[in-house]
């Protein structure tokens, strides 16, 4: 039987690798407390639109699921649906693999997304949608590769690599960048060129298109501010060294070795139809954003990283073609630059848990605030508490970080409502504008608490002359009290537009 054809689980190779780092993912994803956009996508997520400011529905919708499903609220449970879509994007990848090359090209392509740290925490355990996106793109193209091999059930399996494009255009806005890179191999690959003009091909653009649509609605319905927001980012002014910084930045996400030998293999790899299917979207994504990066767009290494993940197979083919001398000198070299990293997540997974490099200090030193990434349970049952004996539900941040982080434990008794200059899409969660009696709460490091409570109390001041300070809630880090989050009662100014 062709390896093509083969049950990927009967691989005990792959099977093995599959298991082993779904476990480490399930591991981390209970232990790790929420990050701020976590926080901020369960938070909005609570209640339903068709699309949300800053990225498309999916990685919003689904933790909410999740949790309606299980019927109960969990770290875990949140993070469940990108577990199971980074356990796609590994099956996905190695299928890739062997359709470019067989077991062994598959292998390694797995087996890299596994150890980086970016793709095993954004790509595969953090509610984030690059893990539905790196699904997503993946199973297109598996799926549409995996279309050539045999006629039977043709349209059905165009029907599902457009589902799956359906998903991409639902999770993150980088998935434009697949439809219109195939184009570009439809319209200069020979043997390919008439695609374009099958009714068949068409299924896939459809069905795609439909995953669109609750982003295009939602945006027109509210003056498009999703693009105004994206469009903004973009520079025109020639920057070496915004490039500089996002390249250093994408070899620090994707390790030196892997991504050297990413560049290499897009040079080196002897080309063919299936290898160039997966080229051109790769180049796409990954030219495409380091362009903006030269002429100085505002932006994030990992935009690249789709790009990146699609150059797996090539390496992997690479390496296959390589004696094995070679092979063990880019394991050393992985070694080496993956091994510090891993480590030190490690000890900060700990830390961030129970302050264990700093509990012997009897004062928190600066350079030990874990406020972004800690968990606030405490803080929810606390406010629960003392809250709303006036029915007063209204509850006030001084911008959208410390509404994400304290929203997730709040009760959905409670509206939000930021007073910064750039709610992000809590502004759409208002429907009331006029100013309204509520509580403000101000997260801070308990051991620089009196200080801040001087500064805030001015900061209030400007916004309620009337305001009242109530008490401040101490949250713990391990044993020890770490976090005091501030009670104010003020008058809420009506959110801004």
């Amino acid at each position: 039987m062709s390896e093509k054809k083969l049950n990927y689980f009967q691989n005990k190779d792959f099977l093995s690798l599959f298991l082993i780092f779904l476990i480490m993912r399930l591991i981390f994803a209970y232990f790790l407390p929420l990050g701020v956009d976590e926080a901020y996508q369960i938070t909005i997520g609570k209640e339903f639109d068709w699309s949300y400011y800053d990225h498309p529905p999916l990685s919003f919708w689904l933790p909410r699921i999740a949790a309606n499903i299980a019927g109960l609220e969990s770290i875990l449970i949140y993070r469940l649906p990108s577990i199971i879509f980074g356990s796609i994007t590994i099956y996905a990848l190695y299928g890739i693999g062997l359709q470019i090359c067989g077991k062994a090209t598959a292998l390694w392509s797995g087996l890299l997304y596994c150890i980086s740290p970016f793709f095993f925490f954004s790509g595969g355990a953090f509610v984030l949608p690059d893990a539905m996106l790196n699904a997503s793109i993946c199973m297109t193209l598996y799926l549409f590769l995996k279309s050539q091999d045999t006629k039977s059930y043709y349209n059905l399996k165009l029907i599902m690599v457009g589902f799956w494009l359906a998903l991409s255009f639902l999770s993150k806005y980088h998935s434009i960048l697949i439809p219109l890179a195939l184009l570009v191999y439809f319209l200069t690959t020979k043997k390919r060129f008439y695609w374009i003009f099958q009714s068949r091909i068409w299924i896939v653009a459809l069905v795609g298109s439909i995953g669109a649509l609750p982003v295009l609605m939602w945006n027109y319905y509210e003056g498009w501010p999703t693009f105004t927001f994206h469009s903004a980012r973009a520079h025109t002014e020639f920057s070496i060294l915004n490039f500089v910084k996002m390249f250093v930045g994408q070899l620090i996400y994707f390790s030196p070795p892997a991504l050297i030998l990413s560049i290499w293999a897009l040079f080196v790899v002897k080309k063919n139809e299936r290898i160039n299917f997966l080229i051109y979207p790769a180049l796409f994504i990954i030219f495409g954003f380091n362009v903006l990066f030269l002429l100085g767009s505002n932006g994030f290494p990992h935009w690249t990283m789709p790009g990146w993940m699609l150059t797996l197979p090539l390496v992997g083919l690479l390496l296959k073609q390589k004696g094995q001398a070679f092979k063990r000198k880019f394991k050393i070299w992985l070694i080496i630059f993956k091994m510090p990293i891993w480590v030190i997540i490690c000890a900060f997974s700990f830390h961030v848990n129970n302050g264990w490099l700093t509990m012997h200090q009897t004062i928190i030193p600066k350079w030990d605030n874990t406020l972004q990434f800690m968990r606030w349970d405490e803080f929810g049952k606390k406010f629960d508490d003392i809250c709303c004996d006036d029915d007063l539900t209204k509850i006030g941040f001084l911008n959208w970080v410390d509404a994400a982080l304290l929203g997730v434990v709040l009760s959905e008794k409670y509206s939000i409502r930021v007073l910064s200059d750039d709610p992000h899409h809590f502004r759409y969660r208002e429907n009331d504008t006029k100013p309204e009696m509520g509580y403000l709460l101000v997260p801070v490091l308990k051991n620089n608490s009196d200080k801040r409570l001087e500064e805030i109390r001015l900061k209030v001041r400007e916004v309620d002359q009337n305001m009242e300070y109530l008490e401040s809630l101490d949250v713990k880090r391990g044993e020890r009290d770490y976090a005091r989050v501030l009670v104010f009662k003020i008058l809420l100014p009506g959110p801004k537009s």
